[in-house]
């Protein structure tokens, strides 16, 4: 949720190429992602973010928009109705 939070409050995200957090974000625009374990990668990334305020801040910009589009909670809960139906419809009709 972490990843989610920050970019709903414009900043964007520095994190690890690992599990979902791939998924949150669109390297380069919402933050910069580096290779898992890779200390000097990440490192390098927070720099280059801390030192370039035009891109810190054009990326916050691009994190915000893209955590209230996705994260909405009219969305989120439309996705999750949408999904709940889907397997309903799956299960098989029991008749007692």
């Amino acid at each position: 949720m972490v990843i989610a939070e920050a970019m709903a409050a414009g900043r964007p995200v520095v994190a690890a190429r690992v599990g979902g957090i791939a998924d949150l974000l669109d390297d380069g625009v919402t933050g910069l992602l580096c290779p898992s374990e890779d200390v000097q990668s990440l490192a390098q990334a927070l720099v280059t973010l801390l030192t370039d305020r035009s891109r810190q801040a054009s990326m916050g910009l691009a994190a915000q928009a893209t955590a209230r589009a996705r994260f909405d909670p009219r969305a989120v809960a439309h996705e999750h109705a949408r999904i709940y139906y889907d397997v309903a419809a799956l299960r098989p009709s029991t008749t007692y």
